[in-house]
Formats: C-alpha cells, structure tokens, sequence
C-alpha cells in the first residue's frame, strides 16, 4: 500500500483498540496496514507500530499464518528498510519458527540474520531516535516510554537472537515429560497472561534391531542445529575466521569451512547419510511431532525401522519398554541432523 497518514493514524488507533478488546487477530493486522502506509520511515511512533505487529505475533495470542511470515521476510528483505526493523522482522520470525512451526534450522538461519543486521546497522541509523518502551530493572517488565536510540535497541534484540541461537546450537536431552526450564524462560504477555509452553522436549525411542550406539552424544549431535563448527576438522568459525560457514546444499543440516573438508567427509560418511527434505530410509532418526492420537510420544528420537508392507509414506518403530511395532507416517516426522 502507499504512504498515506491518514490510513496511518486510524489504523495504529483500531489495532490499539481491537488489541484492548482481545480481538488479536485483528490487532495485529491494523498494526501491518499501520506500518505499511507510515509515510515517513522515521516517524517517531512508527517503531511502537512495528513492535505491536510483531510483540502480538511473538506472544502467541493466534496461530501466525503464512501471510504474517510473508509479511516479516519482505521486511527482513528490503534492503532499504531501517535496520532496527529488519533486524526486529527476523528475530520475530526465528521466534514463530521454532515455536509455532517446531522447526529448529529454520528458526536458527532468522536468528543468524538478525545477529547479522544488527552488526551491520549503519551508525548514522544507530545514533537515531524512536519512541519505544523502556525497560524495568529486571529487563521483563515496562518500566516507562519515551525516546530511546536505535543502537540500544538493536543490541537487545541482537542479544536474545544471539543466546536463542546458543540454546539450539548445544545439545539439549530431557527424560519423557521433563520440561527443559532453558526453552521455558518466556516473559508474561502485554496484557499479563501467560505464554503458551512451546518447547521441544527431547526422549528417544529405537527402531527394531537399531539401537546400538545410541548414546546422549549421538543425541546431543542430532538435535543441534549445527554452524558453528565444522562438521568435519570441527574448528569452530572464528577459528577459521568465517562469520557464517558454507552448508550443503542436499540436506542443508551439515557445515563446512571449506570445500577440502566438506568432500572429506562426504567420504567419510556424509554420503550415507545425507538426506533431500523430506526423505527418510531405515536407520534414519528422527523427531515424532502432531501425533494427536498418543501425544505422549511427540517430541521423541527415534530411529525407523523398515518401511510398512505396501506404504511407502510410513515407517515401523519400537517405542522402549515395549515390543510392538508401531506405524508411523513420514509426516508425523521432522527431520535431524546427519550422524556424518
């Protein structure tokens, strides 16, 4: 839509009242239409705009749609845009990813970029000013409003990108039903409700006859997001002096400093191991998820078994303490990061 600053006003006016009505939906889309017509990028309240688009989407009061992932890319992608928001568009959608589409590489690449906006935020933007809420001591709380500069602003969120990337790039493993507290530590919503808990938990269960080596070391590989070392020499990117390593372009789950390494271990096993999106073979691991029928197994490792008699799209597995092979379809499954 074109700039226009009546379209401007009243929208910013009805997402606040439809957000005080708890019509959040709605909120959040006159928030959009808001920001969209802004007709100057630095309009003081325009971050405030901004930020009630993306703090409704981050607090989960509605499932974020395809349209509201569409919207948060265009911004990260628009070269023109002021850093703090495209920095600010990535951070919500590595946030969406990882909470509300359970997809931990997707999440990891937005946070990357936001780690990456934010260094890269030119210092005549940074020494800008905006209206934004201002902190209380304990950081989760509002402690005030008024102008502050962007450059402060970038470095929290760079901050949360940042330590969210940390937390999927070490290997987390939790017993079935124990709640990891480091994924849980969500600040209350606006209007002081609660968060939903979105975190992974991580158990495994085996395949029939594949459960040799299946230690938590093997876990802890698996359910890493990678890109910090080397999949191979294992020296990590500042070592070798990379911000952001090369990925393969097959599975996109294996990293590399350089092209020496990346076809050692292609020899080394990487071969065996890699997978196209959305291909599985026995022997795989693999994460269950949406399995509505018996919740209590979502969030389990484990490895297939052979492909079920005349269905292609579904595997066999063994669920521990158990002797039974259970059906499961290829999309009940997310994939995880090659053991080579």
């Amino acid at each position: 839509k074109k700039p226009n600053a009546i379209i401007y006003q009243s929208c910013g006016n009805a997402a606040v009242q439809a957000f005080h009505r708890r019509e959040f939906r709605l909120s959040a889309d006159k928030y959009w239409e808001a920001f969209c017509a802004c007709p100057d990028p630095w309009e003081l309240n325009r971050w405030q705009i901004f930020r009630g688009y993306t703090s409704t989407l981050q607090e989960e009061y509605f499932k974020a749609t395809e349209s509201d992932f569409e919207a948060l890319r265009m911004v990260v992608d628009d070269k023109k845009e002021i850093s703090l928001y495209r920095c600010e568009a990535a951070f919500t959608a590595g946030i969406l990813m990882y909470f509300g589409r359970r997809d931990r590489e997707g999440a990891a690449d937005f946070y990357r970029e936001a780690v990456r906006i934010a260094d890269k935020s030119p210092e005549e933007e940074n020494q800008r000013m905006v209206l934004s809420t201002i902190p209380a001591a304990d950081g989760k709380q509002v402690g005030g409003f008024g102008q502050r500069k962007v450059k402060e602003i970038l470095v929290e969120t760079r901050e949360l990108a940042s330590g969210n990337l940390n937390r999927l790039t070490l290997p987390y493993w939790f017993k079935p039903g124990e709640k990891p507290s480091q994924m849980n530590e969500r600040i209350p919503r606006s209007d002081g409700s609660s968060i939903p808990k979105g975190a992974v938990f991580t158990s495994f269960a085996s395949g029939p006859e594949r459960s040799s080596g299946f230690t938590k070391e093997v876990v802890g590989h698996l359910i890493t997001v990678g890109g910090e070392r080397c999949d191979c020499c294992q020296k990590t990117r500042e070592e070798v002096g990379r911000k952001l390593l090369d990925r393969c372009s097959r599975c996109a789950k294996a990293w590399y400093c350089s092209k020496e390494c990346q076809r050692e271990q292609w020899k080394a096993g990487h071969k065996k191991f890699c997978r196209s999106p959305g291909e599985y073979k026995p022997g795989d691991y693999v994460r269950l998820k949406d399995i509505e029928s018996k919740p209590e197994l979502n969030g389990m490792i484990v490895c297939l078994g052979d492909r079920m008699p005349h269905k292609e799209e579904r595997f066999g597995v063994t669920i521990p303490g158990g002797t039974k092979v259970i059906s499961i379809a290829t999309k009940k499954m997310e994939q995880l990061r090659p053991l080579k």
